[in-house]
Order: C-alpha cells, then structure tokens, then sequence
C-alpha cells in the first residue's frame, strides 16, 4: 500500500471517530430531552407521553400488538452425556421480552439460580438500569425487569422484560446455559 493511501486511510479513520463521536454526544441529548419532557408532562398529568400513546393504542385495540405475538424460540439449552442430549431449557423471545422455560423439575432452591442468576446477573442489570435511570440515560419504562414464575419450588419460567441490547440477550443466554447445567450436574448426584 503506498503512503498517500495510507494517509487517506488514517484521514478517514480520523473522520469517522469524529462523526461516531458527534452522532453520540446527539443521541445523549435527545434522550436527556426525552427525559425533560417526560418529567414535565408527569408534573401535569402524572402520565409520560410515551404512556399516553400506548393508551390510545390500547383503545384501539384490546391486547397490544407485542402480547399478540407467539413467542418465537430462541435457543434451547442442552446438557451432553456422552453421545446422549438431555433438553434443560428452552429461551424463548417475543419484542424485547425473554421467556425461559425449564424442560426439567428444577427446584428454585438448587444453587446457582438464586445466587448467580438472579442475584448477580438479573439483579445487576436492574441496578445498572438504575444508575442509568438516575444519570438520565435511561427511561424509567425501559429498565430490565423480570418475574419468575413457580409451582411450589418448581421453576415454571421466567419472564425478562426490556432486554433492549443484543450484548444483554448473550449474556443472559450465556448465564441461563452456565446456571441450568450446574443446577442439572447437582439433580444428576
């Protein structure tokens, strides 16, 4: 490569580090915009405008659009002994929602799930959602939230709301395989 092309390259580059720099300093002062306006809206009629929408959309129809989509299966999680597949769960997603659904009788109790799945991973998205939130880099409406659905002490599913970032949906997928083989290692012994 000569070095008049090499110079244009780094130019380029140069350029483009700029732009990419320019474009997120906007995209943070819109989002603090969005949050001035929500804020004042809530001061007058203690609904977001975003809140709003979805109600006149709700008028419109009776179930939103989002929970009138099938949950589309995302991955299935399997654990392999010797040339034997044993299914222990299938992730499932619809909009920005994760479904996981254990296929075996795992009892909430079997560590790691509370320990490392809910206490570390779920409850420390919604605490980076949280400092989000509070720098205003975040709407309230769109913190991770989840719910965990049981029979007893039977994991039926668990439900992750506003899993907006391909990053979180990897890390979650890669925590729910690490979390269920353990807990299927210790139902084995």
């Amino acid at each position: 490569m000569k070095e008049d092309d090499v110079k244009k390259l780094a130019e380029i580059r140069k350029m483009l580090i700029q732009l990419i720099e320019r474009t997120e300093r906007e995209l943070e002062l819109l989002r603090a915009c969005m949050m001035i306006v929500d804020e004042e809206l809530a001061k007058t009629s203690f609904t977001t405008a975003e809140k709003l929408l979805v109600k006149e959309k709700a008028k419109e129809t009776i179930v939103p659009l989002v929970e009138r989509e099938p949950w589309r299966e995302l991955s299935t999680v399997t654990y392999r002994i010797g040339k034997q597949e044993v299914k222990l769960v299938k992730i499932y997603y619809r909009g920005n929602d994760l479904r996981i659904v254990p296929l075996i009788r795992f009892n909430v109790s079997t560590p790691p799930f509370e320990s490392f799945l809910v206490n570390r991973v779920l409850e420390g998205m919604k605490k980076r959602d949280e400092e989000k939130i509070a720098n205003r880099q975040l709407p309230i409406d769109k913190k991770i939230d989840y719910e965990i659905k049981l029979d007893g002490d039977i994991i039926k599913e668990i439900i992750i709301k506003n899993v907006i970032e391909e990053e979180r949906v990897t890390s979650i997928k890669n925590a729910v395989k690490w979390t269920f083989t353990r807990m299927y290692e210790k139902y084995l012994r």
